[in-house]
């Protein structure tokens, strides 16, 4: 996987054109996957410093998507 995959959260927020809060919350409800979706920066638990995976971000919230408009 590339490094430049990876983004920190003020970017990938911006990137993904959506709240870092969202982006956490999505965290909390086991939508991302640490590691694969998700990582912390160095030497700290901070969410300020969660880097993220776009490419895989991406593919997940459209899968989030076509569920939910499976379903409705």
């Amino acid at each position: 996987m590339a490094i430049n995959n990876w983004a920190p959260a003020f970017k990938a927020a911006k990137i993904l054109d959506m709240p870092r809060n969202e982006l956490n919350g999505l965290c909390n409800n086991k939508a991302f996957k640490l590691g694969k979706h998700y990582t912390s920066g160095p030497l700290t638990r901070s969410r300020d410093t969660y880097y993220w995976n776009i490419p895989a971000v991406e593919a997940m919230l459209s899968e989030l998507s076509s569920n939910a408009e499976a379903v409705a």
